[in-house]
């Protein structure tokens, strides 16, 4: 075998190597757009959970005022009729 022949073979293995490297690639790149996309609906989902958990805080906010205003009213009404309220 001549030394042309020796770099050829050479390159030919070689160009093997790349190849099955290009070909992991490829499916790495895939695997990573896979989880790149569930990643996007992930990020959707906890969008939707951070609008909900302030509609909730919000809720929470108006239903605390409101307890708190009937037991004010409690307190001052309870003097008014004489019947003791007990918190």
């Amino acid at each position: 075998m001549n030394n042309e022949e020796k770099i050829l073979d050479l390159l030919t293995h070689l160009t093997g190597k790349v190849d099955s490297i290009d070909n992991r690639l490829g499916n790495v790149e895939t695997r990573l757009g896979n989880v790149e996309t569930r990643l996007d609906g992930v990020e959707t989902r906890l969008t939707h959970l951070e609008e909900e958990v302030e509609i909730i805080k919000e809720d929470g906010q108006i239903t605390r005022g409101a307890t708190n205003a009937i037991l004010d009213w409690i307190t001052k009404a309870q003097h008014m009729v004489r019947v003791p309220f007990d918190e």
